[in-house]
């Protein structure tokens, strides 16, 4: 998508905005009154969910995106904070999310594109005129799938 003009949806994840090319993404979701959750897995994995016949897993995104500091102004409890969740990875991981806010259409010359993508990975780029960072759903769900997830500090 960094050819050619895109659509991204832009939504909050603890005050910070973040955009997904609308074109990887695969829904949105109410905040569920039930969730179940796993025992024994890492902080940033709250449980999953169900969207039709799928389960979802849902993760604290906050966790992974936003550093600590910029976390410490929102409440700690996720259920307080979240009110949506963004489906990435053809629906199987669920972004808690703040708040959805547009469609925005993004020209690739409105991007300033990370060339180097050791560290944060899922992180393309970010969209200057609406101070965002552009996440690479499939990145990011290779990163969830992987044992590699760090905790923002």
């Amino acid at each position: 998508y960094a050819n050619e003009p895109f659509e991204a949806l832009l939504f909050k994840v603890s005050g910070v905005k973040l955009a997904v090319p609308l074109k990887e993404l695969n829904g949105i979701l109410e905040w569920p009154e039930t969730l179940t959750e796993m025992p024994g897995h890492a902080p940033w994995f709250l449980g999953i969910v169900k969207n039709l016949e799928n389960s979802v897993n849902l993760i604290d995104t906050a966790l992974i995106v936003v550093p600590e500091k910029l976390r410490q102004a929102f409440p700690a409890d996720v259920g307080e904070r979240c009110q949506r969740i963004v489906l990435i990875g053809d629906g199987k991981w669920g972004l808690a999310c703040d708040a959805v806010e547009e469609v925005i259409t993004l020209e690739p010359s409105s991007v300033r594109w990370r060339t180097s993508r050791t560290k944060r990975r899922w992180l393309a780029g970010t969209v200057i005129e609406h101070m965002s960072a552009l996440i690479d759903p499939e990145e990011f769900a290779a990163l969830l799938a992987s044992d590699e997830v760090g905790i923002a500090s």
